[in-house]
């Protein structure tokens, strides 16, 4: 009977383990696309010449993959934007342990 509870305790161990992995394997995922994404706005902008419109539309599409992009625009002392730091946050979380954090990655646009 002894070796029955054992047995089971340790595929429930195994199993618990198993989801606990899949969800930090898919906060680092959720990380990856984040960093990708942000190099691609980063990239819009430059090839852009850090226009306006640009920025912007990076904005809302922001918003749909659930991103919140902020940026900062440096402009010379004729007021032309030579720079633009770009900060985009995320949450990560892992749904079984119930970690919810927001993360923030940072760039710049030239």
């Amino acid at each position: 009977m002894s070796q029955v509870f054992k047995t089971y305790l340790t595929l429930f161990l195994i199993f618990l383990g198993v989801l606990i992995l899949i969800g930090i394997i898919t906060a680092d995922i959720d990380i990856s696309n984040s960093r990708d994404y942000k190099n691609y706005v980063i990239d819009q902008m430059e090839n852009s010449n850090l226009s306006d419109s640009v920025i912007e539309a990076c904005k809302t599409n922001a918003k749909i993959y659930h991103y919140e992009l902020v940026t900062k625009s440096i402009k010379d002392d004729i007021g032309k934007t030579i720079a633009v730091e770009v900060i985009l946050k995320y949450n990560y979380s892992i749904k079984l342990v119930n970690v919810l954090i927001e993360h923030e990655l940072r760039g710049y646009a030239r």
